[in-house]
């Protein structure tokens, strides 16, 4: 049994009693509350599994993908967009993660409006363009270098999650720190990009790259 719950983005703890305390920052442009919940509940199972390597019937992936999501409340793109606006976002070769996404974002209780769509080395800078947001696990490494160094200007968020992301170009790569998967943060690339990140973001990163 959760004994309490408490939200929070930044920090995932727990103790042998299996309570689990998370706090989630006040959403700022996307209506998330179903985005925060699953969140809450793939943290807190995974938390009670007392290993990551070993957490039963929940993905490191996926508990990446619902803060993936989450995050998206603090960004802005160089055209700002409404509450209303649908977020296009491109999973690159990972069909798993790709349903990951889809599945959060497709429940009848999600108040998110984002589309998800699979990417590949061969999709065009014209159909890319139509993209706000890519994310990269690593599955695929070795090309993701390449394929970011197309995307130089074309102000779409870049999110990944394995070492080295951000020195490829990446701007948000989430990471295990301990127990817990928090996130680092490199300005300078989001900037060349049109990037920007609200302040209560900058603050909560576990590192952050670049000047501010």
């Amino acid at each position: 049994m959760l004994f309490a719950l408490t939200y929070r983005l930044r920090d995932i703890t727990y103790n042998s009693h299996s309570l689990c305390m998370l706090s989630v920052l006040s959403p700022i442009r996307i209506p998330s509350a179903f985005v925060r919940a699953v969140f809450l509940g793939l943290v807190c199972l995974w938390a009670l599994g007392g290993n990551l390597l070993e957490a039963q019937k929940v993905e490191k992936d996926r508990v990446e993908a619902a803060m993936a999501l989450q995050l998206l409340n603090f960004v802005t793109w160089p055209s700002e967009k409404g509450e209303n606006d649908e977020i296009l976002l491109g999973v690159f070769m990972n069909n798993a993660t790709a349903s990951d996404f889809e599945e959060l974002v497709e429940s009848p209780q999600s108040g998110l409006r984002c589309r998800v769509k699979l990417v590949d080395e061969a999709v065009s800078l014209e159909e890319l363009s139509s993209f706000d947001v890519l994310y990269f696990d690593g599955s695929n490494e070795a090309v993701v270098g390449r394929f970011i160094s197309r995307l130089d200007g074309e102000g779409i968020l870049l999110m990944g999650s394995f070492d080295g992301f951000l020195e490829m170009g990446g701007m948000v790569n989430f990471v295990k720190k301990q127990k817990r998967v928090t996130f680092d943060i490199d300005v300078k690339n989001s900037s060349r990009m049109g990037i920007g990140y609200r302040a209560q973001l900058l603050r909560i990163a576990n590192r952050v790259e670049g000047d501010r």
